[in-house]
């Protein structure tokens, strides 16, 4: 992505941390350090992308932010405020959700790695499978919604206008919900679709590529590599919010 958006390859390392670290801003009821981390990720990250789109105007580059701002020059049709704040959220929200998806989805055929034969050898299972880890293990897991109206739920009364907070792996493992979902099966047809991206006009934008990026990762891994486990300590980012192991040592075969 820092390469699409023409950020120099030296500053690759510094935006990784920025882009993991203000993903915590869904966590920080959790208080310790998250929220001083989450706030010089945010300076951090507008102070820079600032510069850099200041360097797209005097030098264009074949890159998404100079096409960006191109425009904004040519039409006006948003402020620079507004330019600086779509850039940022490209910048975070097509990073850390993805990278933190494709860990989970390693640990969760460390679990099952019967499954992960299976991939290997059928690599049309593919888009089923990114779809069986999303539901099994998703790396965004909690939608924060508001009541739109007064309602009642098992005989608690929800004002209209309260935030609510749904947690999305339990839902998405609810036989209920997802039948035969308390099973972690890439052969198995589901036709609920999965929560984590949104729905109507709060739907992500970069659901297909995350999608795409992830589809074409797993069975190149699978067909080349014996079945993952993890061979080293693993620490978890906090499960509300953007989640996932911060690190994850692997062994394959």
């Amino acid at each position: 992505m820092t390469e699409l958006l023409g950020v120099p390859p030296e500053d690759f390392p510094t935006f990784r941390t920025w882009t993991s670290d203000i993903g915590l801003v869904f966590s920080l009821a959790l208080g310790g350090d998250i929220p001083a981390r989450v706030e010089a990720a945010v300076t951090g990250l507008y102070d820079y992308v600032d510069g850099l789109m200041a360097a797209k105007r005097a030098a264009p580059g074949d890159d998404l932010i100079s096409a960006l701002v191109s425009i904004q020059q040519a039409e006006g049709s948003a402020s620079r405020d507004e330019m600086q704040n779509l850039i940022v959220s490209m910048i975070f929200a097509a990073h850390d959700t993805t990278r933190l998806q494709l860990a989970n989805a390693m640990v969760t055929f460390s679990e099952h790695p019967d499954q992960w034969k299976l991939l290997g050898e059928n690599p049309e299972l593919a888009q089923q499978a990114v779809e069986e880890v999303m539901r099994w293990r998703p790396s965004t897991n909690a939608l924060f919604r508001y009541a739109p109206a007064d309602f009642e739920f098992r005989g608690e009364s929800i004002p209209k206008g309260t935030m609510l907070l749904v947690g999305v792996q339990a839902v998405q493992r609810d036989p209920q919900a997802f039948p035969g979902g308390d099973v972690f099966d890439i052969t198995a047809p589901r036709s609920t679709p999965v929560l984590q991206f949104g729905g109507g006009l709060h739907y992500c934008l970069g659901a297909p590529l995350a999608r795409l990026e992830i589809t074409e990762s797993l069975p190149v891994l699978a067909a080349r590599l014996g079945a993952p486990s993890i061979s080293g300590p693993v620490s978890w980012r906090p499960a509300i919010g953007i989640t996932g192991p911060n690190e994850l040592p692997l062994r394959f075969g």
